[in-house]
């Protein structure tokens, strides 16, 4: 078995930034690649859109209509599996050089502002590929601020797939940035609010284990790339068909309509039309479901504020069901309970602070 061996620079600390940086670099080159392969992508998909979209009520509404899955699943196919391949590589890569671990010492003082110890953000950091491993590795009830966070403010690759591809279809691709900032700025201002940590009890913290050597495994990289795809093919199509059917019927039989008019005034609390409230309740079973906000009916009617506001919204609102899961496996059902109630009025606060303020500034 061939083993590449990284430099030993890799291993000093002044190449914290670009280990860092591996996962925003991994978010740039997917929006490269998604980007010149929507157009492939729409083109394979349009002669069985032409064929189906001549089928019975309701079968052309439920592939092909405004929430159809022929409709919107390019849209995950091509946002979300080139997120999930690189992530795949940028974590296993993190923990076979054993760079996680010298990260976790270097970010310790950091850290211990936030209430949690060097290893938190660590294991956050892998949370970038999906939350909920993330969420398994803590097993102590010490562990509430790290959980709390990266299920407020850690974006997983299906959920940042999600909003890349709402802000290509609004074609405002420069709200990416306000995106991270926005997550940043308030995952900060929600841990410092909400969960006001004793700094004492952390700053002995220490690495307890030794970092593995700096090899990286091209094989092994390979199978996990492979095993990523196969995995994204597997688990995200099924449920997304299940959310693009649920979707389609209530278009075509005009209870959307219904709801809309029902939510409106919930939804104008952040300065938000009705059409946005369906993704948004999606998106708290699984982040892709954020997918159905791309529209084009839908998205044309959003201002950039609006946008960014639903996006965020439904990115912070609730992890999704399965992460859910693992929290109350990881804390305990009540525990997880207080949790969510903090999330959810944190992302309420923060989302009417976003979408009014962005309303105000557009007046200007």
């Amino acid at each position: 078995m061939r083993v590449l061996s990284l430099p030993a620079s890799f291993r000093r600390g002044v190449w914290l930034p670009l280990w860092l940086g591996l996962p925003m670099l991994a978010v740039w080159v997917a929006w490269l690649i998604s980007g010149q392969a929507e157009p492939l992508v729409q083109a394979l998909f349009a002669p069985a859109v032409a064929q189906c979209e001549r089928w019975a009520f309701p079968l052309n509404a439920i592939l092909t209509g405004r929430y159809g899955f022929l409709t919107m699943a390019p849209l995950l196919l091509v946002w979300t599996l080139p997120l999930v391949v690189l992530f795949g590589v940028v974590v296993d890569s993190y923990q076979r050089t054993g760079v996680a671990a010298r990260l976790a010492q270097s970010l310790h003082p950091l850290a211990v502002r936030l209430g949690v110890s060097g290893d938190a953000p660590i294991r956050a950091l892998m949370g970038l590929g999906c939350n909920v491993p993330a969420v398994a590795s803590f097993r102590c009830r010490s562990a509430r601020v790290a959980v709390a966070a990266i299920g407020f403010g850690v974006p997983c690759s299906f959920q940042l797939g999600a909003a890349l591809s709402v802000f290509s279809a609004a074609q405002r691709p420069w709200l990416a940035v306000a995106y991270f900032a926005l997550l940043a700025v308030s995952l900060v201002a929600y841990l410092r609010i909400s969960y006001p940590t004793p700094r004492s009890a952390l700053r002995s913290w220490s690495l307890h284990t030794t970092p593995a050597p700096a090899t990286l495994d091209g094989r092994y990289l390979l199978r996990a790339v492979w095993g990523n795809i196969v995995s994204f093919l597997r688990m995200a199509f099924p449920v997304f068909f299940g959310m693009t059917l649920i979707a389609a019927l209530l278009d075509a039989y005009g209870v959307l309509d219904a709801v809309g008019r029902a939510v409106a005034l919930l939804m104008a609390l952040f300065h938000l039309p009705a059409d946005a409230a369906l993704p948004i309740a999606l998106s708290a079973i699984r982040k892709d479901g954020l997918i159905l906000l791309a529209e084009p009916s839908a998205i044309a009617r959003l201002s950039d504020a609006q946008v960014l506001t639903a996006v965020y919204l439904g990115g912070v609102l609730t992890p999704c069901a399965i992460t859910i899961g693992a929290m109350a496996r990881a804390l305990s059902p009540r525990e997880t309970l207080t949790v969510l109630a903090k999330q959810v009025a944190a992302a309420c606060l923060f989302a009417c602070i976003i979408g009014w303020s962005g309303y105000l500034l557009e007046r200007l």
